[in-house]
């Protein structure tokens, strides 16, 4: 059973409809990226999950079977009950066949139309042991629909899924109110009651937090794509909007070559010049800092609103490969162990760059970097975190009220030809 892109993992990457430029949110991934990464996201481990939560289900249904053929001498009408195990196994096997069919999903109606003939099987469940709690006949066909419920869980939103899991439960009571003279009997009928629950709570932990990982660790991959960037570059971001606005300054050019819009130009026409030119210098004057590290936090669904990067000198942009990749991992790390009641984000300093000293290499560029977290406790933090750190530079750890700080000696490769690089600003 394969995972579809967005029924499935849930993963919204943050694409953005075009000409939407709200400032609520300084990033949304391009729709190229999120259709290539969407294509293969039933490779990430969701196939196997579905298919073992399959199984889960067909193991708790056929429990629930066994019951069933045990009880059936108590039955005072057996046509009920075999009724309704008819009903679940035909809808069953018509929605497996329907989903395989339509690629592993599960559009509305479907959704809809296997809930309407599953509350058929359960309504003559019901109505076949709402009186006989006292001779020991529990709903069987109705709490086998429950289980059936939990693969649907990882092909939809769980939270429609859950409702209608509780909301199966709760009727399920209604067998042990209607016998209240049952005796010990009551008890079995509110664990099968709440057997339902137990099982579509449980399921959508899993598929939560499977769904959760996988949003994590793609990010990780698509952001991990800036450590290899130049020292100075834009990013998919910046990349749209120079894209935008070189659109707009060639439809410009070609109105005043094609006679559209006479010279000098009209005034609105000359305001329209002007910001295109003031958008284009802003661009040219942030790509003088505007290092990798911005980009990875600026392109990161999970880091944008977590860090806050200070580097004037753009002195990110000297770390080698190996020592990017480490910094990107540790802040990941961090902010991964951050307390979720904490709203200060991680604050990432680097520079200035310091002076030469006696012990200072003629080749190397010395600076520090520092890296300060409010609500990350020091026994949650992942001894990975302090390997990486260690990569980038020598460290130094305190802690003030709370408040961790970190600072990071970095010793990098001096760029040829560019002795001022680095100078704060």
């Amino acid at each position: 059973m394969s995972l579809p892109a967005e029924d499935t993992l849930g993963i919204h990457l943050g694409s953005r409809a075009p000409g939407d430029r709200s400032p609520k949110r300084g990033f949304r991934r391009p729709a190229r990226t999120l259709a290539s990464t969407n294509a293969n996201l039933s490779g990430l481990g969701g196939r196997r999950l579905a298919l073992g939560l399959s199984i889960a289900a067909l193991i708790l249904a056929a429990a629930h079977f066994a019951r069933f053929l045990a009880m059936l001498p108590v039955y005072p009408d057996r046509v009920l009950p075999v009724a309704a195990w008819v009903v679940v196994v035909l809808t069953t096997c018509f929605g497996f066949a329907l989903v395989r069919a339509l690629g592993a999903r599960v559009p509305e109606w479907l959704f809809f139309m296997l809930l309407a003939y599953g509350a058929l099987g359960v309504g003559f469940d019901l109505a076949a042991s709402l009186f006989t709690l006292r001779d020991g006949v529990t709903p069987t066909a109705a709490a086998a629909a429950g289980a059936l419920l939990i693969p649907l869980a990882a092909l939809r939103r769980t939270r429609a899924v859950l409702f209608v899991a509780l909301g199966l439960s709760v009727v399920l009571t209604l067998p042990a109110f209607f016998s209240l003279d049952a005796g010990l009997d009551i008890v079995t009928g509110l664990a099968v009651a709440a057997s339902v629950a137990y099982a579509a709570i449980f399921a959508v932990i899993i598929i939560d937090g499977f769904r959760r990982m996988v949003r994590f660790e793609l990010d990780l991959v698509l952001v991990q794509s800036t450590v290899g960037t130049p020292r100075t570059a834009v990013g998919m971001h910046a990349s749209e909007d120079l894209a935008r606005l070189d659109f707009d300054a060639e439809t410009l050019l070609a109105d005043v070559a094609e006679g559209r819009l006479p010279l000098p130009l009209p005034p609105d026409a000359a305001d329209t010049a002007g910001s295109l030119a003031s958008q284009l210098r802003m661009r040219l004057i942030e790509g003088r800092t505007d290092t990798w590290l911005r980009h990875a936090v600026a392109e990161s669904e999970f880091l944008t609103d977590s860090v806050i990067i200070e580097d004037r000198g753009g002195l990110a942009g000297l770390f080698s490969a190996r020592q990017r990749d480490a910094l990107l991992l540790a802040i990941w790390l961090l902010v991964g162990e951050r307390a979720r009641s904490s709203a200060t984000p991680i604050r990432i300093e680097i520079g200035p760059r310091g002076p030469k000293t006696a012990r200072s290499r003629s080749n190397m560029v010395d600076f520090p970097l520092f890296i300060t977290a409010s609500g990350v406790p020091h026994r949650r933090i992942d001894p990975a975190t302090w390997e990486a750190i260690n990569v980038v530079g020598p460290h130094t750890e305190s802690r003030d009220a709370g408040v961790l700080r970190i600072e990071v000696a970095c010793s990098v490769d001096s760029p040829a030809g560019s002795p001022g690089i680095g100078a704060a600003r």
